[in-house]
């Protein structure tokens, strides 16, 4: 099999008005040493301001060449030319652009042959599933920047970006460490000049053209002014009183601040800070360098909808999971040059739809879970058996795989305990439930008990559905906390793909087994039966 590069000019022959679909076949201009079942590709150049350079179609030629006598105003009349059958064809986007063909193409001229080398790529790049996706995408990224010109989207953000100016000359560390609590809360706007000028309200109300952070309520910033109460508040791991919470929040924002310029991406992650406020204070005193997207599962969508793989270890927090977009952004040629805040509002406007499909192992919407309770009879013995794994194994998708069946157990024990707390009457407890930033905390949530009591709850999940064994895995940190902390909990959700099942690991009666615990990173196998 031979591959050959055949240049198309649309005056001549507009192969995108004659050729209907992918099947269709066509008599185009051949090389003598052409022979059937050699492959052409179909590169249409900058012939029209409309039309981006680069391959459009391939197809597989059906006969030897042939003197090709049709209407003296076709193209191939008395030429030397093949039937060629299309394989892959579209009209709107090239398969592969004219910057990724210099890849393997020294030469753009008249039909000619390709290295075997360059052509077997070019031939595996246009038969990839992911092709077709990229070029339909290209086809939605064209028709968005028709509709919403770059150029007037910076006119409309033109007031929030000097007030973005403004914010960071005035909010500087040293004017930080000195601010009394009026230049930092929400709460005041209505009541005082102050209230609309605080860090928080400006960060809210006056930059929402640069990032949408409104949602949830004001205890997202750690400290507040209560109009109900006409006092100050704030979330108590911050301090007993008011003057050594207000330090130690106003400590927090310094360092979020310096570890944000630094790029100390493990050090963001365990900002005492809501993750809202958290992304909006970063892309707004380092807009070039992180993106404005503030809820972590809005990443993680945007990853799948682009199909952007990743190690899903080495990129653990949501501002490394940004870099990825952000540099998938700079690496297109259609969105390179485009603002940061304007290709968030892409981002949000073309994958709406993915934003509304909870991404899951599974697709369930469904949260709830049951409770089971267990009698622990002892330390599981299991049949010890060499496991084999083929060298095509997919072990990024394992990981995914196994992230995801994660990320659906720790959301459903959120939604547990928020309405835990709400049914309980503890609504402002309920709204200070969260995921543990620190991932060395060992522990997975931070939540309440009823009486309004803190706890710290880790989350074990099984996409298995045994009521026979309980088998998850327990790093050092976690057995370490398990036992100096008695307000520990183990979550065990099994039977995850499914209708959830929930058992609350008995921390005692799991500590009585603890000289058999499996030293691979802790693992629990017991075997249990059902208390009816």
């Amino acid at each position: 099999m031979n591959y050959f590069l055949s240049l198309i000019n649309l005056e001549i022959w507009n192969m995108l008005e004659e050729v209907k679909k992918e099947g269709h076949i066509e008599t185009v201009l051949a090389t003598k040493e052409m022979k059937p079942r050699d492959i052409v590709f179909f590169y249409i150049g900058k012939e029209r301001s409309l039309e981006t350079a680069g391959i459009y179609a391939t197809g597989e030629v059906m006969t030897n060449p042939y003197i090709y006598y049709g209407k003296p105003e076709e193209y191939c009349h008395q030429k030397n030319s093949v039937d060629v059958q299309f394989i892959k064809f579209e009209c709107n986007e090239p398969f592969i652009t004219y910057d990724e063909c210099k890849k393997y193409i020294n030469q753009f001229r008249s039909t000619h042959r390709l290295e075997e080398k360059a052509g077997k790529k070019l031939y595996e790049m246009m038969l990839h599933p992911k092709r077709k996706k990229e070029v339909q995408l290209n086809k939605k990224i064209k028709e968005y920047l028709e509709k919403n010109n770059p150029n007037e989207f910076l006119i409309r953000i033109e007031t929030d970006l000097k007030v973005r100016e403004e914010f960071i000359k005035k909010f500087t560390i040293p004017f930080i460490k000195n601010m009394d609590y009026d230049d930092y809360v929400m709460g005041k706007a209505e009541t005082s000049e102050t209230g609309r000028n605080s860090f928080c309200y400006i960060l809210e109300r006056k930059l929402q053209k640069l990032g949408e952070a409104r949602g949830a309520n004001v205890t997202k910033f750690g400290f507040w002014y209560d109009k109900k109460t006409q006092h100050y508040d704030w979330n108590k791991p911050y301090g007993v009183t008011i003057e050594e919470a207000f330090s130690n929040l106003k400590q927090e924002l310094i360092s979020l601040i310096i570890n944000g310029n630094n790029h100390s991406y493990e050090e963001i992650a365990n900002s005492s800070f809501a993750p809202t406020v958290r992304s909006k204070i970063l892309t707004t005193y380092y807009p070039d360098s992180y993106l404005g997207i503030f809820k972590e599962e809005d990443v993680d969508k945007f990853l799948n909808a682009l199909e952007i793989h990743y190690d899903i270890y080495k990129y653990n927090t949501a501002e490394k999971k940004k870099l990825l977009l952000k540099e998938w952004k700079e690496n297109h040629p259609l969105l390179k040059e485009i603002s940061d805040y304007y290709f968030v509002i892409f981002l949000y406007d073309t994958f709406a739809h993915e934003l509304e499909i909870e991404h899951t192992v599974n697709g369930e919407l469904d949260y709830d879970f049951e409770f089971v309770n267990f009698h622990y009879l002892g330390i599981h013995e299991a049949e010890k058996k060499e496991r084999i794994r083929s060298r095509d194994t997919d072990y990024e998708k394992m990981n995914r795989n196994k992230k995801d069946i994660g990320d659906r157990g720790e959301t459903a024990v959120l939604n547990y305990e928020k309405k835990k707390l709400i049914d309980a009457g503890l609504e402002k407890l309920a709204s200070q439930v969260a995921k543990n930033p620190n991932d060395a905390a060992g522990y997975d949530i931070d939540s309440f008990d009823i009486h309004g009591q803190e706890i710290h709850i880790e989350v074990k999940t099984n996409s298995g559905n045994s009521s026979k064994t309980v088998a998850f895995y327990l790093t050092n940190r976690e057995l370490e906390k398990m036992k100096e902390d008695d307000k520990y909990y183990i979550y065990y959700l099994y039977n995850i793909k499914k209708k959830i099942k929930c058992h609350i690991i008995n921390r005692n009666n799991l500590l009585e087994f603890e000289s058999l615990f499996e030293p691979i990173a802790y693992k629990i196998n017991l075997d249990v039966e059902v208390i009816s």
